[in-house]
């Protein structure tokens, strides 16, 4: 993943539930990478018709120097 230079790693992820969540902290929890608290943001449902939505969560993290 590109860093830049002053050393900053942005990026987002999107994710789909079969649920309508609010805005907000979730804890997402991974089998091997563990939790980790990260707030989600409604997108919607995108033209899914069996109620999956759509939800964004992004990241701005400063990355050790090498």
């Amino acid at each position: 993943m590109p860093v830049a230079p002053d050393g900053w790693e942005c990026f987002s992820l999107l994710f789909a539930a079969p649920c309508d969540l609010e805005q907000g902290m979730r804890t997402l929890r991974h089998p091997t990478l563990g939790e980790e608290a990260v707030f989600l943001v409604p997108l919607g449902p995108f033209g899914a018709t069996d109620g999956t939505q759509r939800f964004e969560a992004v990241f701005n993290r400063q990355v050790a120097s090498p």
